[in-house]
């Protein structure tokens, strides 16, 4: 019986003691308490996020402003490039007795040189699309009398611009005699 050897060493337990767990068993009550929380949870989402990503969001993102665009927010874009064109149309009209049908009839007569893009004519009708700024939107002039005036239409928008119509001065040259 000399063989014996003694048993080996226990393990260190520096947790201590572990307790034996016990299983929550949640009652009626707490589970129409956590059912109130998750409503609480969803009414929130609805209020606050909904309308910040649904209307606030792609308007901040699209055009800048936290509102929706209107037809008035075009009327910097317009008097800044297209004013001068139309007024140049009108002034060949006056003088040829019919709008022009391209750019090129304008220059350099009426226009020191052609417009870098985005305002085009045809056939007598003006139209300014620059998609980058505008986002798909069409800028347009009416020379029918009795509806004469700017236009926005798109995707986002349509309807008149709040500019007046655009007038030119008497000719300061005689128009030629009619054949």
């Amino acid at each position: 019986m000399a063989d014996e050897s003694p048993p080996p060493p226990r393990p260190l337990n520096y947790r201590g003691i572990q307790p034996k767990r016990v299983k929550y068993v949640p009652t009626a009550e707490d589970r129409r308490w956590r059912n109130r929380r998750i409503l609480l949870r969803i009414a929130i989402f609805l209020v606050l996020f909904l309308p910040i990503s649904l209307y606030f969001g792609p308007n901040l993102i699209m055009f800048g402003t936290l509102t929706r665009v209107s037809p008035a927010d075009f009327a910097p874009l317009v008097q800044s490039l297209s004013i001068s064109i139309v007024r140049a149309m009108k002034e060949y009209q006056r003088d040829a007795g019919q709008l022009p049908f391209q750019m090129t009839d304008l220059v350099p007569k009426y226009l020191p040189n052609a417009p870098a893009g985005g305002q085009y004519i045809f056939n007598g009708w003006f139209t300014q699309s620059d998609d980058s700024r505008q986002y798909g939107q069409n800028i347009s002039y009416d020379f029918t009398p009795g509806s004469e005036g700017w236009e926005v239409n798109g995707m986002f928008l349509s309807g008149p611009i709040p500019l007046p119509p655009v007038t030119i001065g008497p000719a300061t040259q005689p128009s030629p005699p009619p054949k």
